[in-house]
């Protein structure tokens, strides 16, 4: 398994690998990236954030890394598994997750509730994998609101970049 550094968040407008990019409308500071390196794909979050108390500032960064077949694979997973009933092949109504392997890593999509800020709580989708541990030790993961997918136009950026890959554009 391939691993990767974190990504800069001084220099990763300027990177090449980067394919995609979206600036989060509910928090300007925030750019969500996706990078193509070989047969993988990073989805990439960086946010310059300063501290209300002390007026220090500092970059968050945050990323997921996932085979590139494995952006497909999330679409799918949402179309057919998630927004679907369960008579017509979703899942059944009192399951919220769903995890496949993906060229060799286990990955998973799982429902959340509660993501946002305080005055705005939304439900959401988030996307792990087993296989990438992060710095805690846990699965390496990644959260995104129902409006950022389906309103704000990440999902269909990713439905976009998916059917590139699937015909080999990317």
């Amino acid at each position: 398994m391939h691993y990767f550094n974190e990504i800069n968040p001084l220099t990763i407008s300027q990177n090449p690998d980067v394919i995609a990019a979206l600036i989060d409308p509910y928090n300007q500071e925030r750019t969500l990236y996706i990078l193509i390196e070989g047969n993988y794909s990073i989805i990439a979050s960086t946010k310059k954030h300063t501290y209300p108390k002390t007026g220090k500032s500092e970059w968050l960064t945050h990323q997921i890394e996932l085979p590139k077949s494995g952006i497909s694979w999330t679409v799918n997973t949402i179309e057919k598994k998630f927004l679907k009933l369960s008579h017509e092949g979703g899942l059944p109504a009192d399951v919220r997750h769903y995890e496949g392997i993906v060229d060799g890593e286990e990955l998973g999509i799982s429902r959340a509730m509660g993501l946002g800020t305080d005055d705005n709580r939304e439900s959401s989708y988030t996307i792990y994998t087993h296989s990438r541990k992060s710095e805690w030790d846990t699965s390496k993961k990644m959260s995104f609101t129902d409006s950022f997918l389906f309103e704000h136009g990440f999902f269909d950026l990713l439905k976009d970049l998916a059917a590139k890959i699937e015909k080999g554009i990317i």
